[in-house]
């Protein structure tokens, strides 16, 4: 059984044009790494920062759309509601922002992180999401 793109973005916390936005930015990122990848002979290290800009370029529009939907929504006197949707919103831009850059410090050899520690902020996501869909059905 598949879910509805209602039921995942409800299960999400996303708006479909949040859904829209990570999908056509993942699928650029795809292609510049492959084309990446089969171009330089699988050296990425030099051009890393490039080929996850659509991913960070991603979750910046998607914070802009977060705020804009913040004001409005407070325009509206839905505080609570507001309130609650930014804080989860800013909570998984945050983390998957935060995964992306130590992703790109890894990759670059930049620090020694684990590959574990690396993980971490989406494994927390997870649970994150997790408690999310327990709490709506």
């Amino acid at each position: 059984m598949m879910f509805t793109i209602e039921e995942f973005s409800q299960w999400l916390g996303l708006t479909q044009f949040e859904i829209l936005i990570q999908t056509i930015c993942l699928l650029v990122f795809t292609g510049l790494l492959t084309y990446h990848i089969d171009f330089m002979n699988g050296d990425v290290t030099s051009n890393i920062w490039w080929i996850f800009a659509p991913l960070f370029a991603a979750n910046v529009i998607n914070a802009y759309f977060c705020v804009i939907v913040f004001i409005r929504t407070c325009l509206e006197r839905t505080f609570k509601s507001a309130i609650f949707r930014a804080l989860w919103s800013s909570t998984v831009i945050g983390i998957l922002m935060l995964f992306e850059y130590m992703l790109c410090q890894k990759l670059i050899g930049g620090n020694s992180l684990d590959t574990s520690e690396v993980v971490s902020p989406i494994l927390l996501l997870l649970q994150l999401l997790a408690v999310r869909a327990c709490q709506i059905q």
